[in-house]
């Protein structure tokens, strides 16, 4: 079975890793990290602890499989701390209102908007990535 973890970009710029509570584990995990690799690291590592210790007790751990998903309404909000809505809008391509019902937890974007805003924010990435100091 494969599970959702989602990554948050949190206020103070680190990142963190939770699940809802529909993954059918005897554990639970969190995953902290000053890098989206970091948190992910720190999230394995913790799963890999909790299914040792149950085996060193006999317990079998079913396999599963997990993939991160980026909370794209955490990074949002923390880039809304440096940019303005109106700025956000116009590298996500996504009317600034509406940019902020998703910060504020108004409404929720559909799939198609927050791979629109994954576009707009890894392009504008790219582009900052090409200035050389």
């Amino acid at each position: 079975m494969k599970y959702i973890v989602l990554l948050y970009k949190e206020k103070d710029g680190s990142y963190s890793c939770y699940t809802n509570d529909d993954i059918p584990l005897p554990y639970g995990c969190t995953g902290e990290g000053d890098t989206a690799e970091a948190a992910i690291a720190d999230w394995m590592d913790c799963d890999k602890f909790f299914r040792e210790s149950f085996a060193q007790r006999g317990v079998n751990i079913p396999k599963v499989e997990y993939e991160f998903e980026l909370d794209y309404i955490s990074l949002l909000e923390y880039y809304s701390q440096f940019f303005s809505l109106r700025g956000l809008a116009k590298i996500t391509g996504i009317n600034s209102t509406r940019l902020s019902f998703y910060i504020k937890g108004t409404t929720q974007p559909t799939s198609q908007t927050k791979a629109k805003i994954y576009d707009g924010l890894k392009l504008f990435a790219n582009d900052l990535n090409q200035i050389s100091m």
